[in-house]
């Protein structure tokens, strides 16, 4: 027993500094950009030495990856999440508002990695870039799934294209850790502030 337990201990140990070096790696990255990263410079901000990094990941590239991935899975649970918490009576409307939200927290909750993948998606090798968009469609088929119900139930109109829709909500969402700092907002208030555009829309009832 005593193996056993000192075999668990290794493995949430090594648990932990694989965590964190995905945490420090999408600090550095954040800042620092896809081509102005090394290595070494995330193992310095992990706390490791840069040999012990390739126990956890072989390649820059590798690491990148993973990050990415780890970034929009979180993502995805924070909004599933959100929305599930609902109950299954709730409107497509009410579930795409909280989707919403909850994307826009998920990036606050997790800015580092929103700002490394806003910084050096555009970056990435093309091997990496293509993997990437291969790790982004579940989440894109859960917002389809959300913009489909609510425009089969008649919540949004039918005459508008719902990928340049989820598209244009996603990519604004997303650019709000591009915002300078006299323009930030708390995620409540970016979210309402979406939400009011979307559906209610922004021009006054005279001039609709």
């Amino acid at each position: 027993m005593p193996a056993d337990r000192d075999q668990r201990t290794s493995f949430a140990k090594s648990e932990r500094t694989r965590a964190r070096i995905l945490d420090s790696a999408a600090s550095v990255f954040s800042a620092l950009g896809y081509a102005g990263t090394r290595l070494a410079d995330i193992a310095d901000a992990a706390g490791i030495k840069q040999g012990s990094l390739y126990y956890y990941f072989d390649s820059k590239d590798a690491l990148v990856e993973e990050m990415l991935r780890v970034g929009l899975e979180r993502t995805y649970d924070m909004v599933s999440a959100a929305i599930e918490a609902l109950g299954p009576d709730t409107s497509p409307s009410d579930r795409l508002r909280a989707a919403i939200t909850a994307h826009a927290e998920a990036i606050i909750k997790e800015l580092d990695y929103t700002a490394a993948n806003a910084r050096i998606v555009g970056q990435l090798p093309p091997e990496s870039r293509r993997r990437h968009m291969i790790d982004q469609r579940p989440y894109g088929k859960l917002w389809d799934g959300l913009l489909t119900a609510a425009r089969d139930a008649g919540e949004i109109r039918d005459d508008v294209d719902l990928l340049t829709l989820r598209l244009l909500l996603l990519g604004a969402l997303n650019w709000t850790v591009e915002w300078p700092t006299r323009a930030k907002r708390t995620p409540a208030q970016v979210a309402s502030a979406l939400i009011i555009s979307l559906f209610e829309g922004i021009a006054t009832t005279e001039h609709v």
